[in-house]
C-alpha cells in the first residue's frame, strides 16, 4: 500500500507541469518522449543484463523458463502499449481541450472501469452501471456552459479522450494483477517490456499522425526539456513502475481506492501550478465531484464483499 500512497503524491504534480509547460508541443511526441525516458529508468532498475541469468541450470529448466518467460514478455509487452502507450497519447492530447484541474479530476473514473472490468458477480451490474452513469453526467456536468446545456466539440472532445485514457489505464492495471503478484525484482525486470511496447505503440502513432515530428524536436525547449526528463524518468519511469508493482500487492478495493488518493492533492496542487483557482470553485467543477464521489462509493462496497476479504 506505501508504493501506491507514494507514486499518488508524485503524480499530484505532474497535471500542472503538463499544462503550464507542455501544451504547446505536439502531444504524441511529449507522450513518446515521456515513455522514451520511463523505459530508460525501467532499464536501469531492472538490470538487463541479468535478465536470463540465474535460468541457465540445466537444458530443460532452461526451455521450461523461456516458454514460460515468452508468454510473460508477450502480455507484459501488450500490457505496456495499451495502458501506458495508447493512454499516454490519449491523455497528454486532452490537455489541449480541459484544463489541468479538469484532468485530473476526470481521473477519478479510473476505479470505476476498474470496477467494470473485474465484474465477478451479476449482482453487481447493477451499481457498475449506476457509477458508470454518474460519471457521465459529472463529466456532462464539468464542462457545462453558464448560459445553456450543450457542449461545445472541444468539451466533447476532452471528455472523450480522457474516458478512453481511463479506460485503457484501468484495462492494464486489472490485466497486469490477473497475471499474479511478484517480487519487484522479477516485476521491475519483466516490465521493461512493457515499457518497451508503450514505447513502441506511441512511436509508431507518432510517426503516422503528427506532421514532421523530428523537426518539432528542435523547438522544445530547454525548460521543457527539464519539464520531459521529470515528467519521463520520475513520473513516468519509476512512477509506474513502483505503481504496478503496488497494484500487484493489494486487492482491488485497494487499488481503486488508491487511483483516488491522489485527485485531491492533485487538484489542489494543479490549481497551484497552473493558476486554475477560478475553474476548481466554479459549480460546475464541484457539481462534478460530488457525482464522481457519488459514483465510487456506488461501487465500493460490491467490490469490498466481491472478493476481498483482507479489507
Amino acid at each position: 500500500m506505501q508504493w501506491l500512497i507514494g507514486v499518488s503524491i508524485l503524480w499530484s504534480f505532474s497535471f500542472g507541469t503538463i499544462k503550464s509547460l507542455l501544451t504547446g508541443l505536439d502531444p504524441n511526441i511529449v507522450a513518446t518522449l515521456r515513455l522514451a525516458l520511463g523505459l530508460i529508468v525501467v532499464i536501469f532498475f531492472a538490470g538487463y543484463a541479468s535478465l536470463f541469468r540465474q535460468h541457465a541450470h540445466t537444458h530443460s529448466t532452461q526451455t521450461i523458463f523461456l516458454n514460460d518467460q515468452r508468454r510473460r514478455i508477450q502480455s507484459y509487452i501488450a500490457i505496456g502499449a495499451i495502458q501506458f502507450g495508447l493512454m499516454y497519447l490519449l491523455y497528454i492530447r486532452a490537455y489541449q481541450y480541459l484544463d489541468a484541474a479538469e484532468v485530473a479530476l476526470m481521473t477519478v473514473t479510473t476505479p470505476i472501469w476498474i470496477f467494470f472490468f473485474s465484474l465477478k458477480k451479476l449482482r453487481d451490474v447493477r451499481r457498475a452501471l449506476m457509477s458508470l452513469t454518474c460519471v457521465l453526467i459529472g463529466s456532462f456536468m464539468l464542462r457545462l456552459p453558464a448560459d445553456g446545456f450543450s457542449l461545445s466539440a472541444d468539451a466533447y472532445r476532452g471528455l472523450g479522450l480522457m474516458t478512453a485514457a481511463n479506460m485503457c489505464f484501468a484495462i492494464g492495471q486489472v490485466w497486469h494483477k490477473a497475471m499474479g503478484p511478484t517480487t519487484f525484482r522479477h516485476h521491475s525486470r519483466n516490465y521493461i517490456f512493457g515499457f518497451l511496447g508503450a514505447t513502441v505503440m506511441a512511436a509508431i502513432l507518432t510517426f503516422f499522425l503528427s506532421h514532421a515530428p523530428f523537426e518539432a524536436l528542435n523547438a522544445i525547449t530547454s525548460t521543457q526539456w527539464l519539464a520531459l526528463i521529470y515528467l519521463g524518468s520520475v513520473a513516468s519511469g519509476l512512477g509506474f513502475l513502483l505503481w504496478n508493482y503496488g497494484a500487484s500487492q493489494v486487492t482491488h478495493a485497494q487499488l481503486a481506492l488508491m487511483n483516488n488518493f491522489k485527485i485531491p492533492v492533485a487538484v489542489v496542487v494543479t490549481a497551484i501550478i497552473a493558476k486554475e483557482w477560478a475553474a476548481v470553485l466554479s459549480l460546475n467543477f464541484l457539481s462534478a465531484s460530488i457525482l464522481f464521489v457519488i459514483a465510487f462509493l456506488l461501487i465500493r462496497q460490491p467490490t469490498a464483499s466481491t472478493d476481498l476479504s483482507a479489507l
